[in-house]
């Protein structure tokens, strides 16, 4: 933490980019209330014609945002789409070519991309074995949607394998190794990047592995750092980011509208990056291999 305090000194901001869209998403709800709804609503009840977000990532960042995204996330929708800007140029700066091995950026190969699938399919048992542990201590709505989750195993191994389906043709790094929403301050009107230390209970030299930019452990794009943030505020049993302005029973009312503005925001950042990386090796430039890690990165 004293990196990014003694940072702070010399960078003028108004906090770390995590607040920042932490009141962005209170507006946003607070915007959402006030629409036409029926005047004595009930637990349970939802908004009207909640709009659904189209596709993937992918498909989404190819359209414009409706005027619904526009009118209620508003501004927030600008800064998703410079900070998907400001990402860009920071992996393009590690991705800069070097005389200095350690930081050269290598060749995806086949060998690296087996290495993905074996730790995503660790981390898939591991979250497995946890949560067959921990099922019958959640609640019933929980442990329903655990079960069904447990019940795709399956076929969220077959997703898995897709890794693996057809070489990418894309750069390793080296990589900022903990980039979320908390590592980047707000200025007001910009974004500043901190913390290039990675986190702190890795190694070194895992630190220093060379990754892709879509599919590094501990970064996989400052949009994953949105996702936590909206389910939080979307959880019935966690505080909301307007404590006292958004009742109870105006939470499961709210859920179908946090999901609305992940899928516009997680899509523009996106549209952002991908604008800034078009034609570089960063990114492959075959639409089926640039999915694989794409879906990795953002679901």
């Amino acid at each position: 933490m004293a990196g990014p305090q003694r940072l702070r000194r010399y960078v003028p901001n108004e906090g770390p980019a995590w607040q920042f869209t932490l009141d962005e998403l209170s507006r946003f709800f607070e915007r959402v209330l006030a629409l036409p709804h029926q005047p004595k609503r009930q637990r349970g009840d939802t908004l009207p014609h909640v709009p659904l977000v189209p596709g993937s990532a992918l498909d989404v960042a190819e359209r414009e945002a409706p005027h619904a995204a526009r009118e209620l996330i508003d501004n927030y929708l600008d800064s998703a789409l410079l900070l998907g800007q400001r990402t860009a140029e920071m992996h393009l700066a590690l991705a800069a070519e070097t005389e200095q091995a350690d930081f050269a950026p290598e060749p995806f190969s086949t060998l690296y991309q087996r290495s993905i699938y074996q730790s995503l399919r660790n981390l898939k048992r591991r979250a497995f074995e946890q949560l067959t542990q921990q099922l019958d201590a959640c609640r019933r709505p929980a442990r329903a949607e655990g079960r069904r989750l447990l019940d795709a195993d399956e076929a969220l191994h077959q997703r898995l394998r897709a890794v693996l389906a057809k070489k990418i043709h894309a750069v390793r790094t080296r990589h900022h190794g903990d980039y979320h929403l908390g590592h980047v301050l707000y200025t007001g009107k910009d974004f500043v990047i901190i913390d290039f230390e990675g986190e702190a209970d890795r190694s070194i030299t895992e630190r220093r592995l060379k990754r892709s930019p879509l599919v590094r452990r501990g970064e996989q794009w400052c949009v994953r750092s949105i996702t936590p943030r909206t389910r939080r505020c979307s959880a019935r049993r966690r505080p909301w980011p307007s404590p006292g302005l958004i009742r109870p029973e105006d939470v499961p009312v709210l859920e179908p509208w946090a999901r609305f503005w992940y899928g516009w925001v997680s899509a523009t950042f996106l549209k952002a990056y991908l604008r800034g990386t078009e034609g570089t090796a960063l990114l492959p430039r075959d639409p089926a291999e640039l999915r694989v890690p794409v879906r990795r990165a953002v679901v």
